[in-house]
């Protein structure tokens, strides 16, 4: 069945009463046009669903990327990566507050606005109307991290390849932006879990990123591996 949510192990995110949001995969894709009203059809997208007070869930907003047929074409699931939200209080411009980051199978790094997520093929010359896009690096089969600590951080590892520290900041705009601010030596293998974040809050030094490798197909001979949250010299 096209347009599942899979996610590959990533969960519904909420950011306050009646908001959801998911990341779908393969499936008929919503045509070019604004993110309101939502259409019917929403594969290969980035979904804001509302929740009615007499709990009816249904679509309020969306983004997908204007090339979604190609990826459908592919076999490149959007939703192959879970979208993660990142917290407003260390995130966002008072213009923009409500940040969200997703990133699938062909390795691009979206970053949308949670409160107007772009519907499809709504930038420049019929582009992604994300605040940014980032990459293609390399995909991902699972879901970023965060670190709000230290001026904010979103991680990520690819498949078969490494795991890169995007850090938060605007651009000469003013608008939010994320730029790649370390990559590590070792690659992580296919089977490779997603990257999660410990600290004490936000206390500047406290945070390491951790990491399970696998380079087999089974997920056997893991090893958990441990970062730094600030990148040094680039790593």
């Amino acid at each position: 069945t096209g347009g599942g949510i899979w996610q590959s192990g990533g969960g519904i995110v909420s950011d306050g009463p009646g908001r959801m949001f998911i990341a779908s995969g393969n499936g008929v894709v919503p045509p070019v046009g604004p993110d309101t009203p939502v259409p019917n059809t929403l594969g290969q997208s980035v979904v804001r669903l509302s929740v009615g007070a007499d709990g009816t869930i249904s679509p309020a907003d969306f983004f997908s990327p204007a090339n979604s047929a190609s990826l459908n074409t592919n076999d490149l699931d959007l939703g192959s990566g879970g979208p993660v939200a990142l917290p407003s209080a260390q995130f966002g411009t008072a213009a923009v507050p409500d940040l969200m980051v997703e990133v699938g199978k062909d390795g691009r790094v979206f970053l949308l606005n949670r409160d107007d997520l772009g519907g499809r093929g709504q930038g420049p010359s019929g582009g992604d109307a994300a605040l940014q896009t980032i990459g293609p690096l390399a995909g991902v089969w699972g879901h970023p991290a965060v670190w709000g600590g230290d001026g904010g951080y979103v991680y990520l590892v690819g498949s078969n390849s490494n795991l890169t520290a995007l850090q938060y900041g605007v651009n000469g705009s003013g608008q939010p932006a994320l730029s790649i601010a370390g990559t590590s030596a070792a690659t992580f293998g296919y089977t490779s879990g997603s990257p999660v974040v410990t600290s004490n809050g936000t206390t500047s030094g406290s945070a390491l990123v951790w990491e399970i490798s696998s380079t087999g197909p089974t997920g056997a001979g893991g090893q958990l591996m441990v970062y730094g949250a600030v990148p040094s010299n680039g790593v």
